[in-house]
């Protein structure tokens, strides 16, 4: 699989990466850039009153999209805390993929469906050797939802959420990220639509990856051990993700919240 739908988003953190919008709508979008060329769009939906699930919905774009063509749906329901769903449903370059992964805090993840064109499921060894795992998209909620009564954006600072380490499983790979707290700062919108304002950053670095099989490594990510950054800022009150980087293959590639619409 193209892994740059599950990459983003672990950096969004992932993911995320990581909501209503500024504007209050159902959806935040984000559009990643490697430089002035366009990569992907993204549209990432946080736990409301009536549901606990974060989406992300994300598409590659213009050249990059016509070599790696990726149109996907990546969705964690964090109803059961305890009992975490986390799904992944997409076409890559043609072929269809399909992950479901229950998520428990007890005891290893199980899979419970799994169609890729590139490998078999892994053997039930194999992910009961990981031990205790969460979802991908766990530093997203813990990051900008909260995750529990001990753990909400309205009791913790961004910096008290940028800490701690997450053994991460996507159903293909195995990762442990590492969330260090950096320095607030202000952000100046390079782009006519983007966020301008004060930011607190949050680096996360990927202490160490493993495949589930002999999986080539995908040339767009050769370095995974490069520092991913996140930017944090309080909008309306809620905690938003205004600005991502992450390693490209030459340079950065930059996500950035639309704060407005072009015209």
């Amino acid at each position: 699989m193209n892994r740059s739908l599950v990459l983003l988003s672990k950096t969004l953190i992932p993911v995320s990466l990581i909501l209503t919008s500024c504007f209050l709508q159902a959806q935040l979008n984000y559009r990643f850039h490697w430089g002035k060329i366009p990569v992907a769009e993204f549209g990432l939906e946080l736990p409301q009153a009536d549901s606990q699930i974060i989406k992300i919905e994300g598409r590659t774009v213009g050249f990059v999209g016509a070599i790696f063509s990726y149109d996907g749906v990546i969705q964690s329901d964090y109803s059961d805390i305890d009992s975490v769903i986390f799904q992944i449903s997409g076409i890559d370059n043609d072929f269809s993929e399909h992950r479901e992964i229950n998520f428990f805090t007890d005891r290893p993840a199980e899979i419970l469906d799994f169609l890729d064109d590139e490998q078999e499921q892994p053997a039930d060894e194999i992910v009961e050797s990981m031990g205790i795992t969460v979802d991908p998209l766990r530093v997203v909620f813990a990051l900008l939802s909260g995750s529990g009564a001990e753990s909400t954006t309205e009791t913790l600072s961004a910096r008290d959420r940028c800490n701690g380490e997450y053994s991460v499983f996507d159903g293909k790979r195995h990762y442990r990220l590492k969330l260090e707290a950096a320095e607030g700062e202000t952000l100046k919108a390079d782009r006519s639509w983007g966020y301008t304002g004060q930011a607190f950053r949050c680096n996360i670095l990927v202490v160490s990856l493993e495949a589930t099989s002999g999986e080539e490594q995908n040339p767009w990510h050769e370095d995974d051990r490069d520092t991913r950054s996140l930017w944090l800022a309080e909008i309306d009150e809620q905690l938003r993700l205004v600005r991502v980087s992450m390693p490209g293959p030459i340079g950065r590639v930059t996500g950035r919240l639309e704060m407005l619409k072009e015209l």
